[in-house]
């Protein structure tokens, strides 16, 4: 993990670009979860219109700071660092909240979802923490 930090520490900008990409794939995998596959996920229709409405801002604001690279990229860094962290309890919330409908596909596909999204949250974290002791930002 410690390269992928220091890539990313070097290159935050990436990490935007990495951020934003992420959130377009969770966007494409809701949608076609919404269009094909609500039944065999088992999520409700306004939980997952929720969800991809979310993780479409998430990926504007990401992909928006990879163009426009602000100077200081660790206030922005921060606000999708936290912004992430919610989403992933926002996930864990309505895999409690729809437990009794989500299938066991659903409630593993939410997981993982939600692990990942958490690892690269940390790792924006540790980013943000290795440019501010730098001096960089």
């Amino acid at each position: 993990m410690q390269k992928i930090v220091d890539f990313f520490s070097r290159h935050p900008y990436k990490l935007f670009l990495t951020d934003g990409i992420g959130a377009l794939l969770t966007v494409f995998m809701l949608v076609l979860m919404l269009l094909f596959f609500k039944e065999l996920i088992g999520i409700d229709r306004e939980m997952l219109v929720t969800l991809i409405s979310i993780a479409t801002v998430y990926a504007i604001f990401s992909l928006s700071c990879y163009l426009i690279r602000p100077a200081n990229p660790t206030l922005f860094l921060k606000v999708i660092a936290i912004a992430n962290i919610c989403y992933s309890c926002c996930m864990m919330f309505f895999v409690i909240l729809g437990h009794e409908t989500l299938t066991l596909l659903g409630v593993t596909y939410f997981l993982i979802e939600s692990m990942i999204i958490f690892y690269l949250a940390m790792l924006e974290f540790k980013v943000i923490n290795i440019i501010q002791n730098s001096g960089l930002s």
